[in-house]
Parts: structure tokens; C-alpha cells; sequence
């Protein structure tokens, strides 16, 4: 490949299509200058099962040799494994080879540094950019198998299932045997056929985000934030913008300190780690404890909710139920059109207006988010009221402006 599209270099990461954006040929050369511009001498690596994933590790690995590093290598894996075997191993750096939840045409590079603390497009891109590739072939690679250890974590901080917790798992074959293997440390029975299981959930390519279904009804990732959050005790959290108030007024009540953060990993990490939040959550079902170094781990996320189900005795539309007391608009995207934000302040300038991210206007019966998207050229709205009528009323009234 004769030029990299440039546009690979997300906001949190490196994305895009393979053999389209990018190819092997810019993966050796990325893993020798990252190693050189980052000066690492220990690096952990890990990729997904995804065919593309395979074949790019590889040339991942000779540039990362050829940069004199020493690897330790994960093979197929989940991001969160990653992140784990980088602070257990006190690597200088750790790669991913991974698109996460895209479509498996994509693929790419998640990329950490020292106690796995996340490195954004943006300096890779200048890495990039700005570093000479040299050929030192110095390095050399290791086998970890850190699945024992993680598991061995997970269940050290979430202990063992009052009875037998059932749950069907979706996600890749790596992912499953994951959750399995925690299964047979505690009273955790995972099984792959959904059909007449209640609990459910799902788990996207690279194991970093979890998504819990009751039968076929899917739950909120806001509101089972709000009841591991309650459940658990914790008294510092932080979650994203776009969280129902339901959850910032169960807070309050609870006298839980809360940050509300900019959507998106990379800010959720950051205001964690700045604030020594116990436990974070962000819409897309990215889940963050405290405990593990501040960053996303779906195992310890589905113990916490199976022993809260088992102490409880109520399955999850119960336990979230009292939580339900606002009407969501579920998230809209529009063209990108950084005037109308503008226009929309002007417009309910007697609300209380706050642009940590995007606009954010609220009123003591209703609220909305509009903020540019982070990966696409598109705007997202989300609107929430206290009745269904206000509710449409008022997507009916933004939507006239934003579609002008």
C-alpha cells in the first residue's frame, strides 16, 4: 500500500477499513515507530479473532522486533486482558489488534501506555507522522497466558454467587470462554442458547462492552449502572452526559459524589483516574471499576449484577423499575451543522445551558443533548421528559430545527 488514510486516527484509537485504509505493510511500520517515539522497551499484544486481526499482528509484531522490543505476547484475547496483563506485567505500553464492535471488514489498534493509561488517536497520529522507522532487530517475543489471573481477579473482587446464576452469553468464541472459565470459579453457569433463559447478554468483538438483556427486552446501560452503583455501596462515580436524571437524582439522594464526563472512553478513563471514581459507566455499556486499574471489565460487571439479582430475589426489570420514572427519545443522529447549535441556544436560552459537550439545555421537566458526534460526520440528540406528551412535543419541536 502505496498511502495511509489518514483517517484512521479516531479520537480513542486507530480504525478503519482493512486492505482499504490501511494493511500489513503500515502495521509493521506503526508498531516500530510507536515503539521508538514512545522509547518502550516492554510491550504487552493481544487481537481479537477476527481473520484480519490475525493476519495484521503479525506484521505488528516483526515492527515491534525490528524497534528492539521485548513482547509479551497474549495472542487471541480480549481488550480488557490487555489492559489487565500490562499493569500485572508493568509493560511501558500494550496494542490491541482490534475494531471493536465494527463490522469485520474493519479493523485496527488500541493502544495504552503504562498502567494501561489510554493513548487517543491524536498522538499516535503525530507519532506517527513524526518518527523515523528504524531497523535495530533486536527485540525478541514471549508467550503470557494472563486468562487465569484476570479470572483469578474478577472472582477475588466479586466473590461467589449466593445459588446457581444462569446466563446465556453472545459474543466471539474468545469472550465466551472467558466468562466461562469465571463460571467455573464461582456459581456462575454460562451457556451459549439463549432460548427460554432469562438473563442475557451480549459482548461485543473485543470484550470490553457488555450489553444485559431480561428475555428479549434490553436494559438500559444507565439504569443497571445506577443499580450496581446503589447496590454496591460506592461513593464516587462517573458516568457520561447522556444518563438518564434519573440517575443523577438517585445519586443525590444517596449522597454519591457523581462527575458527569464528555461521552466517549478516552474522557470516562480520564475523569476517573482524576477523580479516583470507584466505578464508571458510559451508554454504549462500557462499565469502569476502580479496582481494575480504572478501566472496563464486562466479568466483574456480570458478577455484580448476578449477586445483586440472587440477594434481591428480583430479576432486572424489577430492580430497575423504580428507576423508570422519565421518557427517553432514543439517541437521533442528524448532519453534522455546527450552526444549529447556535440556533439552539438562542431558542432556549431560559433553560440552564451547559457545553461540556455539545449543548445541553435543561428544564425542571425536560432536558436535551445535541453534541457532534466523535467518529462520524453526524450530530446526536437525545431528549428526555417527564411525561410521553412533553416528551414528543419537544422531539417534534427539535427535529423541525435541527432538519431546517
Amino acid at each position: 500500500m502505496a498511502k495511509v488514510n489518514s483517517g484512521i486516527f479516531k479520537e480513542y484509537d486507530i480504525r478503519g477499513i482493512y486492505r482499504k485504509d490501511f494493511d500489513e505493510e503500515f502495521a509493521r511500520d506503526f508498531g516500530n515507530k510507536l515503539c521508538l517515539g514512545l522509547s518502550v522497551k516492554n510491550i504487552v499484544v493481544g487481537h481479537d479473532g477476527t481473520t484480519a486481526s490475525r493476519s495484521l499482528v503479525k506484521a505488528l509484531l516483526d515492527g515491534l522486533l525490528s524497534a528492539g522490543t521485548n513482547i509479551i505476547f497474549l495472542d487471541a484475547c480480549t481488550t480488557p486482558i490487555m489492559y489487565f496483563a500490562v499493569n500485572i506485567k508493568g509493560a511501558n505500553a500494550g496494542i490491541m489488534v482490534t475494531a471493536s464492535h465494527n463490522p469485520n471488514e474493519y479493523s485496527g489498534f488500541k493502544v495504552v501506555g503504562e498502567n494501561a493509561a489510554i493513548i487517543g488517536g491524536n498522538e499516535l497520529k503525530k507519532i506517527y507522522e513524526q518518527t523515523r522507522a528504524v531497523n535495530i532487530q533486536s527485540g525478541n517475543i514471549s508467550q503470557y497466558n494472563a486468562v487465569d489471573e484476570y479470572s483469578h481477579k474478577v472472582v477475588g473482587l466479586a466473590g461467589s454467587i449466593p445459588n446457581t446464576c444462569t446466563v446465556a452469553v453472545t459474543g466471539p468464541e474468545i469472550v465466551k470462554s472467558i466468562f466461562k472459565k469465571i463460571g467455573e470459579k464461582t456459581n456462575l453457569e454460562i451457556i451459549e442458547d439463549i432460548h427460554g433463559v432469562a438473563l442475557r447478554i451480549q459482548v461485543d468483538q473485543d470484550g470490553d462492552r457488555i450489553a444485559f438483556f431480561e428475555g428479549e427486552t434490553r436494559i438500559e446501560a444507565d439504569l443497571i449502572f445506577l443499580l450496581v452503583a446503589e447496590k454496591m455501596g460506592y461513593k464516587r462515580v462517573v458516568h457520561e452526559l447522556r444518563f438518564s436524571q434519573a440517575v443523577r437524582d438517585r445519586l443525590r439522594e444517596l449522597s454519591v459524589q457523581s462527575i458527569v464526563s464528555k461521552v466517549g472512553r478516552l474522557n470516562l478513563y480520564e475523569a476517573m483516574r482524576k477523580n479516583q471514581a470507584d466505578f464508571g459507566g458510559e451508554y454504549s455499556g462500557h462499565f469502569y471499576f476502580k479496582d481494575f486499574y480504572y478501566l472496563e471489565s464486562p466479568e466483574l460487571m456480570l458478577l455484580h449484577v448476578c449477586n445483586i439479582v440472587r440477594h434481591e430475589g428480583k430479576n432486572l426489570p424489577e430492580l430497575i423499575k423504580p428507576y423508570q420514572v422519565y421518557y427517553r427519545q432514543p439517541e437521533i443522529s442528524f448532519p453534522y451543522n455546527p450552526d444549529v447549535l447556535r440556533q439552539l441556544e438562542e431558542k432556549y436560552s431560559d433553560g440552564k445551558i451547559d457545553k461540556l459537550d455539545g449543548l445541553t439545555v435543561e428544564y425542571t421537566d425536560w432536558w436535551f443533548n445535541l453534541r457532534p458526534s466523535n467518529t462520524e460526520p453526524l450530530m446526536r440528540l437525545v431528549v428526555e421528559a417527564k411525561t410521553k406528551e412533553l416528551l414528543d412535543q419537544k422531539v417534534s419541536e427539535l427535529r423541525e430545527v435541527l432538519s431546517g
